[in-house]
């Protein structure tokens, strides 16, 4: 049972739940279909229809991603911070997209920025 605070706004994160679920799911279906579709090539009708199904899933995959990346910028950039991440890495437009790598990553790609690029 999840308790939340009066006014906290949950559905970008439930939304971008869902979005992660649906790219999991959908990557490994598409695999799959691949998969059969390629063990199927002797019977061109069955590996047709494997292939035509692991591009639609594909394609949802892609959409399933682009909201999930749609959905950690509208939380980074209108500052929720009830959402952990927002609250550890809240900066200004500007520094908006290096938000998106872990900090141990930004100080190997690049150690004069510092972590998301704040020290200058």
């Amino acid at each position: 049972m999840n308790i939340h605070a009066i006014g906290q706004n949950m559905l970008y994160g439930k939304v971008g739940h869902f979005f992660i679920i649906v790219a999991f799911v959908t990557s490994l279906a598409a695999c799959l279909s691949y998969l059969f579709a390629t063990l199927k090539r002797d019977k061109h009708e069955q590996s047709f229809t494997w292939i035509n199904f692991a591009r639609k899933l594909f394609i949802l995959h892609a959409v399933a991603v682009v909201g999930i990346v749609a959905m950690l910028l509208l939380v980074i950039h209108q500052h929720l911070f009830e959402y952990k991440y927002v609250w550890e890495t809240h900066h200004d437009l500007y520094q908006l997209i290096t938000s998106f790598q872990p900090c141990g990553a930004a100080k190997k790609a690049a150690p004069y920025f510092g972590c998301f690029g704040t020290q200058f």
